[in-house]
């Protein structure tokens, strides 16, 4: 068994004196330096039969490094689990000394996870909407239901209109010279759902089948795309063709259209037990936001720079890829990268500390994760991803992504503690 001698040289900063007993690294010595004769083939002698003491002699620097390699990985973990201490980042090694006849000893720097001062996580006060089903409510779904379903006919004996699905051939230009992504043969538009800026719809309101017209469109001062935005640009469109939608009647006919129902009133009822649903899930989400916010504010804990620069960097890689979808750089966007660290620091910050504080009830309230809570999870990734378990598992080994399924599990079940404990009202 290790020793272990454990130095705190601040709040987040441990220095663990680690020290392997001779048995061990002889044993290792001896079983690496077998393994590598075995496999050793040197002149005048037969692979495999090549002398111990020449083996130690010629491959002594690849037989120490497998020593090092099987000894440190093991000695590391359990120097953690003596100590109890989480490491945030790779360990820096410091002090080694390994020989064969000797202990193996070292130093290792670690950065780990911070004291955490709760509060009386067990009084916060929660507040939750009433889950109250209108039936205008059962009426709008029933109404995007019906536009879905909807049958398109063709229209040739008048104007286009609010509700027509139209067909059109468009260019853009400034200062009579034609712009990029302004152009189109086909593009489809369903009229008066917003589809495009208003300027444009309101132009295309009304045009007959194969009329052309050109016209000025001013784009609002926040469109998404900085280079449009607030620019007037004159449009020559084609009305290539126009569609009334036809929409069903609210019947038992159409509740069987719509699935396994014979009847409109059993449509109702599950349309009613999906609008619950999706209700407790904002709730959930609701009464998550409030655990996450008193956690915040009540708990003490020096959050380590560490885990705010790498969420940081995690959050700034999310927004560059959402703008990368709309064809933008962060350039474009008119943002820089410390910019937009500065201004989402103090949010990012708030969310560590009621993370540590949740990881520190997790242990007070004794909550383990599974692995049948994390065969639930995979499934249900699977499910919303309409993807096979094993294709989600492979991406989760891939990424290296079951620490933070357990992680968010962890936090979950920590969060549904403190809800069954906390005064909830309406």
């Amino acid at each position: 068994m290790i020793t272990v001698e454990m130095k705190e040289k601040n709040e987040t900063t441990r220095i663990l004196d680690v020290v392997v007993p001779q048995t061990e690294v002889d044993l290792q010595f001896k079983t690496a330096t077998a393994q590598i004769q075995s496999k050793a083939a040197l002149p005048g002698f037969r692979k495999g039969k090549v002398p111990l003491d020449i083996v130690e002699k010629k491959y002594l620097g690849e037989i120490r490094e497998t020593v090092l390699d099987n000894l440190f990985s093991s000695s590391y973990q359990e120097a953690l689990a003596q100590t109890q201490s989480v490491p945030i980042q790779q360990p820096k090694l410091e002090k080694l000394e390994l020989d064969k006849g000797k202990p193996l000893s070292y130093q290792v720097v670690v950065e780990v996870l911070p004291k955490v001062k709760l509060g009386n996580y067990k009084k916060i006060k929660l507040k939750k909407n009433k889950i109250d089903i209108k039936d205008s409510e059962i009426d709008d779904v029933l109404e995007r239901l019906r536009q879905q379903s909807a049958v398109l006919e063709s229209v040739e004996d008048r104007a286009s209109q609010n509700g027509d699905v139209v067909s059109i051939a468009f260019e853009g230009k400034k200062a009579g010279e034609p712009l990029p992504n302004t152009k189109a043969d086909n593009h489809m538009v369903e009229l008066g759902t917003g589809q495009t800026i208003p300027d444009f719809e309101n132009n295309v309101i009304g045009m007959q089948l194969n009329e052309t017209k050109t016209f000025a469109a001013e784009f609002p001062k926040d469109y998404h795309s900085q280079e449009m935005a607030g620019q007037s640009i004159d449009f020559t469109v084609t009305m290539k063709g126009i569609q009334n939608k036809k929409l069903a009647e609210l019947d038992d006919e159409f509740a069987k259209q719509m699935g396994k129902f014979e009847t409109l009133a059993e449509l109702n009822d599950r349309i009613k037990q999906d609008l619950t649903a999706e209700k407790e899930r904002q709730n959930k989400t609701l009464l998550s936001d409030q655990i996450m916010q008193d956690l915040a504010k009540q708990t003490q804990v020096k959050v380590p720079e560490v885990l705010i620069e790498r969420s940081l960097n995690n959050l700034l890689k999310e927004h560059e890829n959402r703008l990368a979808q709309q064809n933008q750089t962060m350039e474009q966007a008119g943002v820089t990268a410390e910019d937009f660290k500065q201004k989402n620091r103090d949010q990012v910050e708030m969310e560590l500390k009621a993370r540590l504080a949740l990881r520190e009830i997790a242990q007070i309230e004794k909550i383990e994760i599974t692995e049948d809570d994390v065969n639930q999870e995979i499934g249900r990734l699977a499910r919303s991803a309409r993807q096979s378990p094993e294709v989600i598992r492979n991406w989760v080994e891939k990424n290296k992504g079951w620490d933070d399924i357990r992680d968010r599990l962890r936090d979950e079940k920590t969060q549904t503690v403190i809800i069954e404990q906390a005064k909830v009202s309406e």
